[in-house]
């Protein structure tokens, strides 16, 4: 059951598909009609697909295109010329006047085998774009040479049909592309993640070709027709798909750089750059309707305001790098002890302004005494006491309404702790 809905996930009826599907019912009545033109038609289909998916990864920006796309667009123009070529060849055209129906089977096998090993490219990250350059090239060149030479294996015998070197050869290819086709869904390389779909569908109904391929007895009957109709549909899905891909995926990344610069920006805003707290503009612009909203609904929140005893001492006789340090650590430890819901704003200076939400005295009292239990910590680190003077107010059970007022009320207490 899991196979199956894996299969549907990569057979998706998508316009690639539909496209090819209408392809089908509009061309196989013409393979009754003419093969030769059907044929030619098809074939020229896929020239033109393998082509234009070769020159297309060309013109991608080289920072935003995928290595494995290299590997690829190499396969598949060496694909499309020897698809010409076995088009030209193929039993009825009258271009090379002394090959018989065996000569475009061979091209064929050596168009699917340059093929496959151009997808296989594709998990073995260290196989370059010139060693498979080199390689595809080779064989292309070699594989062809052999054809017009008559050295070639034979694929295709007249009034016996397919050779077992032929059908061999189709299985192989079958066992190569399936195996394939799981490890490319098994891949976590996010370079190929966008890729999976139409790679995947491709290389499915390139197997259903194969697998049609080894059943014909006539080079004009239906399975060889069904064949080139999937083999078309794998050129057409995997043009499409990594068309589409390429071109959205680049265009998303320079979304997402941009909503990721746009965020740096706003978040650099509204932080203090020595303590990383929010800022006093942060504040006003953001927090304050919000806390005053709060507020007069009622819902038990606590303000205080926190004073960084003696800092004016501190910066005169340790220096203000220090005195910068002092603050900066004091920013670390206030926002390691309040809770996630709670809110810290450098309000100026040494001054740092506090929100604990949902909470009443009892509750911000323990949260503050476990504040100052982390700053008695401070003195082994800088070899003097580091403490903060705290002033607070609860919203319920003083009553006050106005959130300027609140915070006024928090200072005052605060120079009051501080005098004592």
């Amino acid at each position: 059951m899991e196979k199956l809905k894996l299969l549907r996930k990569y057979l998706y009826l998508k316009r690639e598909v539909v496209i090819s599907l209408l392809a089908i019912v509009f061309l196989y009545p013409l393979a009754k009609l003419n093969y030769l033109v059907f044929h030619t038609i098809i074939e020229m289909l896929a020239v033109i697909t393998a082509s234009v998916l070769s020159i297309f990864n060309f013109l991608i920006p080289k920072k935003t295109r995928p290595k494995f796309l290299n590997n690829v667009a190499i396969a598949y123009l060496n694909v499309a010329v020897v698809d010409f070529l076995h088009t030209l060849a193929y039993k009825g055209m009258g271009v090379f006047h002394t090959f018989s129906a065996n000569q475009p089977t061979q091209f064929w096998i050596l168009g699917r085998t340059l093929e496959t090993i151009g997808l296989s490219s594709i998990i073995f990250k260290r196989i370059g774009t010139i060693p498979i350059f080199i390689i595809l090239s080779t064989l292309n060149f070699l594989g062809t040479l052999a054809i017009f030479k008559g050295t070639f294996p034979d694929c295709f015998i007249e009034g016996k049909g397919l050779t077992p070197f032929k059908i061999a050869m189709e299985y192989t290819i079958i066992a190569i592309l399936l195996p394939l086709a799981v490890r490319i869904h098994r891949s976590d390389d996010r370079n190929l993640i966008p890729y999976k779909e139409p790679l995947i569908s491709a290389l499915i109904f390139t197997a259903l070709a194969e697998a049609s391929f080894t059943l014909y007895t006539d080079v004009y009957g239906f399975f060889n027709a069904l064949g080139h109709l999937f083999r078309f549909i794998s050129y057409l899905v995997i043009l499409s798909g990594i068309v589409r891909i390429s071109i959205l995926t680049p265009l998303r990344t320079i979304y997402f750089d941009l909503c990721e610069e746009l965020r740096r920006k706003e978040e650099s805003a509204v932080r203090d750059a020595l303590t990383g707290l929010y800022n006093r503009t942060f504040f006003e612009e953001r927090i304050r309707y919000t806390l005053e909203r709060l507020i007069s609904e009622r819902v038990p929140i606590v303000v205080a305001m926190a004073d960084v005893d003696n800092f004016k001492n501190i910066n005169d006789k340790y220096s203000h790098l220090v005195g910068d340090k002092v603050l900066r650590r004091v920013g670390e430890i206030l926002r390691s002890s309040l809770r996630a819901g709670d809110i810290v704003i450098r309000y100026g200076g040494d001054e740092f302004l506090i929100f604990l939400t949902d909470c009443k005295v009892d509750q911000a009292e323990r949260i503050l005494k476990r504040l100052e239990d982390k700053l008695l910590k401070l003195k082994g680190e800088f070899g003097f006491d580091v403490s903060l003077s705290i002033g607070f107010i609860e919203v319920l059970t003083e009553g006050t309404e106005s959130l300027d007022k609140l915070i006024e009320t928090a200072d005052k207490r605060m120079y009051q702790t501080k005098a004592r």
